[in-house]
């Protein structure tokens, strides 16, 4: 099945809850899933007359690509990996994207070797028809587009984790206007220290010293080049916090194991607080993304505060102060199960067991085939039998 989605935005309703659900149910079935996108967040989709009478320039090539011409395997089969540089190539060497200077980069995530379409011999032979007859170029006689000066800064941010690549406690010190510069001059700072240690080929496009420092010159020179980088990091920010929590959500042994309690001397958490920090800092207020911001901001902070107990000197305070910001995600959000389940564990070191119970239903209830609140469940019943026995 596939989904046009691109005008979906108000599907769910204006708030946050909405979005929830449906989030959670799509989270179900990721692993088994491919995300198209026409382009990246930051960019527009082209539409003219010119493709197909009048569709979108990434469904023209879409469709095209499924009924064989991205088919470079030959074997009368389309993967994933296959549609993908299809795609990506199609939409770089456009003749009416190339006259119209306009950059749209395609988006495709999924298993690479999932077979998107089987070729059907006549479909292809009319599509090729269809091509000579409209005596479109080669695509390979065209040269493709220049990059945009923000694609050298972004596609060295995706080469790692974006906690990785920022010290988000550093940044979360500064203004806002004083934020992205920051991060300019730390990604160029990176890309030198690659390059001098042959962590990347000098020569690379994907990490150009030249490229990254005119960009940020730019950013210091254009504000509405200033706004599109702020929002775009806020949303790889978001995207990076829910990534985390779906790790949890999923049961995934390496995110579990990070939150135990002996592990507190690598708490991380306190980093990716600081890092929503940072991301409320560079949002509009008006934005529908502030609100998800500060749920997440307020769950990391009260999750750090909860594990860096285990190791602190003077505990005084911390559990009421971690108590404090589960509460203000919760207030944000009431139908979360991770924030149920928060609760739930402060609850029970508070030993209020009721409650803790409640809580935990209440994660159950939201997402039944979680293993975290039903196993919290059965440690808060074997701790209620110790109890009544003593």
């Amino acid at each position: 099945m596939v989904t046009d989605a691109c005008h979906s935005g108000n599907l769910t309703g204006s708030d946050f809850k909405g979005g929830f659900l449906v989030g959670e149910q799509l989270r179900t079935v990721q692993n088994n899933e491919i995300r198209l996108a026409s382009c990246a967040t930051d960019q527009l989709s082209a539409e003219d007359k010119k493709w197909g009478g009048g569709s979108g320039v990434f469904t023209y090539y879409l469709i095209d690509g499924l009924k064989g011409l991205a088919d470079s395997g030959k074997d009368g089969a389309v993967t994933v990996k296959e549609l993908s540089n299809y795609l990506k190539s199609s939409l770089e060497r456009d003749p009416v994207l190339k006259s119209r200077k306009h950059v749209q980069t395609p988006v495709v995530k999924g298993n690479e070797i999932f077979a998107m379409s089987k070729v059907n011999s006549s479909d292809l032979n009319r599509v090729l028809v269809r091509n000579v007859a409209m005596e479109t170029p080669p695509l390979m006689d065209l040269a493709p587009l220049p990059k945009d000066l923000s694609s050298y800064f972004f596609d060295l941010v995706a080469s790692r984790e974006i906690e990785q690549m920022f010290d988000f406690i550093a940044l979360s010190k500064l203004e806002p206007s004083e934020i992205v510069h920051a991060m300019q001059r730390d990604t160029i700072f990176l890309n030198r220290a690659m390059e001098a240690n042959r962590y990347a080929p000098p020569n690379n496009p994907l990490y150009d010293t030249a490229k990254l420092s005119e960009y940020a010159r730019q950013l210091k020179s254009n504000p509405y080049a200033l706004k599109r980088c702020q929002k775009k990091l806020v949303e790889l920010i978001s995207n990076r916090g829910q990534e985390i929590i779906n790790l949890y959500l999923e049961g995934n042994a390496e995110e579990i194991e990070r939150r135990r309690y002996y592990n507190s001397v690598k708490n991380e958490y306190g980093q990716y607080a600081k890092m929503f920090e940072v991301a409320m800092k560079l949002c509009d207020t008006k934005s529908p993304l502030a609100k998800i911001l500060a749920i997440k901001y307020h769950y990391f902070s009260s999750v750090a505060l909860r594990i860096g107990l285990f190791i602190a000197k003077d505990t005084t305070g911390i559990l009421d102060r971690a108590y404090a910001e589960i509460l203000k995600a919760y207030e944000l959000e009431d139908n979360a199960a991770y924030i149920h389940t928060e609760l739930g564990n402060f609850h029970f070191m508070k030993e209020r067991y009721a409650e803790a119970e409640k809580s935990y239903q209440k994660a159950i209830d939201i997402a039944p085939t979680w293993v975290i609140p039903w196993s919290a469940m059965a440690s808060l019943a074997i701790v209620k039998r110790i109890t009544i026995r003593l």
